[in-house]
């Protein structure tokens, strides 16, 4: 059976190395997927978005497709795509969820014992009642860039063309049009939300923060450091 592509955009381009595609959904949630190089041209993906043949064409433009991050257990749903399109893949995701993960997502190894030889420095997220990181990456024209699956997120995470997108998605996003704990992730994924307040402002203190991708909403491209301190007093 095919598997199912559903509409995106194209593979914006956020810094040298690193780039953006924003995948959608039956439901009007907007994901996306990051995409980063590295210095021997091999790319990872991080929260992966199924594309088109002219996704793949333009992804391929790139590099080698090498890695997929699983970052956590509801965003399984399109790493069996890589594997199949790219046999070579190696589909990795947090130690603590991998048994959880192979149901959709077979993996080859864990993101603590695959990324950090790669130059990935892994921040885990406290306070969340499943495990994720945030994983902080080298660019390649100099600083910092972070990227956050779930505990964070931004503005235009919702398809606000869509009714049920204004109606219901945006209530489930983030409060304002600044990154913050969107509310859904507070409703049922936080145990403690004062632990995950803190951690943003630990992030904030990274030097030379260029950049912040999120799975869901716009990335931060500037004063991402302010954006994590305004998380961490919010």
């Amino acid at each position: 059976m095919a598997h199912q592509v559903y509409p995106h955009g194209g593979i914006e381009p956020l810094a040298e190395g690193l780039w953006l595609v924003k995948g959608g959904l039956p439901f009007p949630l907007r994901r996306n997927m990051a995409v980063f190089r590295l210095a021997d041209g091999r790319l990872v993906l991080h929260s992966p978005v199924a594309l088109d043949d002219a996704g793949l064409k333009a992804l391929e433009g790139l590099g080698r497709v090498a890695f997929a991050i699983v970052p956590s257990r509801s965003h399984t749903m399109d790493a069996s795509f890589y594997r199949q399109r790219y046999p070579g893949v190696a589909v990795v995701a947090p130690a603590a969820i991998r048994e959880q993960v192979r149901v959709k997502a077979p993996t080859d190894a864990s993101a603590e014992e695959m990324l950090p030889p790669l130059g990935f420095v892994l921040h885990a997220v406290p306070g969340l009642k499943s495990p994720e990181y945030v994983y902080e990456v080298p660019l390649a024209g100099g600083g910092r860039a972070l990227i956050v699956n779930d505990a964070f997120a931004n503005a235009n995470a919702y398809d606000s063309s869509r009714l049920l997108g204004r109606l219901v998605v945006r209530r489930m996003g983030v409060p304002g049009d600044e990154p913050a704990v969107p509310r859904i992730v507070r409703w049922l994924s936080v145990s403690d939300l004062a632990a995950l307040k803190r951690f943003a402002g630990t992030l904030a203190a990274i030097p030379d923060l260029r950049i912040i991708t999120f799975s869901h909403g716009d990335p931060v491209t500037r004063d991402p450091a302010g954006a994590l301190r305004a998380i961490a007093a919010g």
